[in-house]
């Protein structure tokens, strides 16, 4: 009986450490207190040590740079996207509906 429970509590631990390495795998879900960190000027590299690596990037077609997205926390439908310049600099940040990105 003792050993049954062993095997299960340490299962139960490697499902939920692989639950967390695949969640950040995925990228940062971001808080509102978080976005408020970023501002125009900070580089890409700034923009990862102060909130994370984002859940995706994209590259729309009319923008010179790349755009990082984020889950907001507690938000299911918003995103929120970090914008760069072609020189790696933040052109502008901002929340949006996801719609599937």
């Amino acid at each position: 009986m003792t050993r049954i429970r062993i095997s299960h509590g340490i299962a139960a631990i490697g499902l939920a450490l692989g639950f967390a390495a695949a969640h950040a795998a995925s990228g940062t879900i971001v808080s509102r207190q978080q976005e408020s960190l970023i501002s125009t000027g900070m580089s890409e590299s700034d923009v990862l040590a102060a909130i994370g690596k984002p859940e995706t990037s994209a590259h729309y077609g009319n923008e010179s740079g790349q755009t990082f997205v984020y889950r907001v926390s507690g938000e299911e439908e918003l995103v929120f996207d970090v914008a760069f310049d072609a020189s790696g600099k933040v052109l502008s940040v901002g929340e949006r509906e996801s719609f599937g990105y």
